[in-house]
C-alpha cells in the first residue's frame, strides 16, 4: 500500500514571507540538461539594496527595521540564508515556500509535532 500526500507551496511571484518568518522553501537547480529542486529552510530577512542611475544594485546594502520607508536610491528585498527572493520580476530568483509551521502539518501525523501548535 502507498501512501501520498500533496503539498501546496506558495510563490514568491505571488506572496513574499514576512520579515523573520521561519520558512521551508524549494531552489530550482540545474546541471546541463536536467534539472531538480532542493528543499531547505532558513528565517527570512528583509534588506534595503541601493541602486545606481540605472536601476541596478551597487551592492550596498543596509539593514530594515519594520516600518521603515524607502529612500530615494533604495529597493526592499526578502532574503533566506543569503538568497535574495524573487517578486516575480526576474523568473531565477522565484522560490516555492510554506511557512515552517505549514509544512510540519502538511506532513500529518508523520511529521507533526504538536507541541509547536
Amino acid at each position: 500500500m502507498t501512501n501520498s500526500k500533496t503539498i501546496t507551496f506558495k510563490s514568491s511571484k505571488d506572496v513574499l514571507p514576512e520579515h523573520f518568518e521561519e520558512i521551508v522553501y524549494l531552489v530550482k537547480r540545474t546541471s546541463f540538461d536536467s534539472y531538480g529542486f532542493d528543499l531547505r529552510d532558513g528565517t527570512v530577512e528583509y534588506c534595503w539594496f541601493e541602486l545606481d542611475e540605472d536601476g541596478e544594485w551597487t551592492g550596498n546594502q543596509a539593514c530594515y527595521t519594520p516600518g521603515d520607508t524607502a529612500d530615494e536610491g533604495w529597493e526592499l528585498k526578502a532574503m533566506v540564508e543569503g538568497y535574495v527572493i524573487g517578486d516575480g520580476k526576474k523568473d531565477s530568483d522565484n522560490i516555492l515556500w510554506m511557512t515552517n509551521d505549514e509544512w510540519f502539518k502538511s506532513l500529518g501525523d508523520e511529521g507533526y509535532d504538536s507541541d509547536r501548535g
